[in-house]
């Protein structure tokens, strides 16, 4: 499947839970919670893919695509429900909403492959901190609701383990001899072999 396929999959999918949520609950904030939960686990794949598979760009991209679906369900969410924070422009909510969809956008932005050159080892280097900055925003965010939350719960699961996976994966690497910018030259590398 090219990248433009599973980055419409990805964004159509999260459309498709918020309507199904919608129509089974009537309710915005439960339709808004569970978009998020479904992009927590297209991340979670591409967490898994990254230094793995040469597929890691265009998951990357789909995650991107789908967490701007729960943002414009957060946005949805506001202007419907007075007593949302953003609704009322409360600085911290549009700080905070502000802030998740600048760090989402930048992980569109660095994501190895969309130039034709290897990245700037600065770039690789933020791109890798952004990636575990989400990772461990969406563990707290589901990991905080867990207890209360069977799906919260289910998403905290999916997204720990792909964790757990990927730092096995590159604890494997180092065992081998390679290194962390090792690991960064071959994610590039892989994504330049991808179709785009």
């Amino acid at each position: 499947m090219d990248r433009q396929r599973i980055v419409t999959a990805a964004a159509a999918g999260n459309v498709l839970v918020f309507a199904a949520v919608m129509v089974a609950t009537g309710s915005a904030a439960a339709a808004t919670r569970s978009t998020a939960r479904y992009s927590g686990c297209v991340f979670a794949l591409a967490l898994l893919a990254r230094s793995r598979w040469a597929a890691y760009p265009a998951l990357l991209l789909g995650f991107v695509a789908a967490h701007f679906v729960h943002f414009s369900a957060v946005l949805y969410l506001a202007w419907v429900d007075a007593a949302m924070p953003l609704h009322r422009l409360v600085p911290t909510a549009l700080l905070v909403t502000s802030f998740g969809f600048l760090l989402t956008a930048s992980l569109g932005l660095t994501v190895p492959g969309l130039a034709a050159k290897e990245r700037h080892p600065a770039v690789a280097r933020y791109h890798a901190a952004a990636i575990y900055l989400v990772m461990a925003i969406f563990l707290l965010g589901f990991g905080g609701r867990a207890r209360h939350s069977l799906p919260s719960a289910a998403a905290f699961a999916v997204v720990f383990t792909a964790a757990v996976a990927h730092f096995v994966h590159l604890q494997s690497l180092r065992a081998k001899g390679r290194t962390a910018g090792t690991d960064r030259r071959s994610e590039d590398s892989a994504a330049r072999a991808v179709s785009r």
